[in-house]
């Protein structure tokens, strides 16, 4: 069956002596109501089938990541293997989480901001896992989870 919801962009990725592959992203947006599903984020179809990342059903992936989708798909060209799966993070929507924020205290150790998980954790394309929590003054944000401590 033909997708009916309204794709935001299509890669067509054609390889020497390979058969083409068809990326399509849709917004996030369209999928209301399911976790991750934030603006700025994408549900992506690699030829005709949805991209799961982890083994769930919705998936939503950041540009970022879909960068590395495209760099993967050439990664036989460019003699780059594919990075090794590493587990799920047990970080479920809601968990409360310090956040590395980039500044300094006078004694020189890091300094946290505390939030929550606002997305469950979903795996980049560059192999790391990431989740999107909500930081004051910047709004969702994207962090790997080894910045994050419970």
């Amino acid at each position: 069956m033909a997708e009916p919801r309204k794709k935001t962009a299509h890669i067509l990725l054609t390889l020497p002596g390979k058969t083409p592959v068809s990326l399509e992203l849709f917004p996030a947006e369209l999928w209301p109501g399911q976790p991750g599903a934030v603006a700025g984020v994408f549900r992506v179809r690699q030829g005709g089938r949805w991209v799961r990342v982890g083994g769930e059903k919705y998936s939503f992936i950041p540009p970022a990541a879909v960068g590395g989708l495209v760099a993967r798909l050439l990664g036989p060209l460019s003699g780059d293997a594919a990075p090794a799966e590493e587990p799920r993070p047990e970080l479920p929507v809601g968990t409360p989480v310090r956040v590395v924020n980039g500044g300094r205290a006078p004694d020189g150790t890091p300094l946290y901001d505390r939030t929550r998980t606002a997305t469950q954790p979903h795996q980049g394309a560059d192999g790391r896992w990431y989740v999107h929590v909500l930081l004051f003054g910047r709004g969702l944000v994207q962090v790997s989870v080894s910045e994050c401590r419970r």
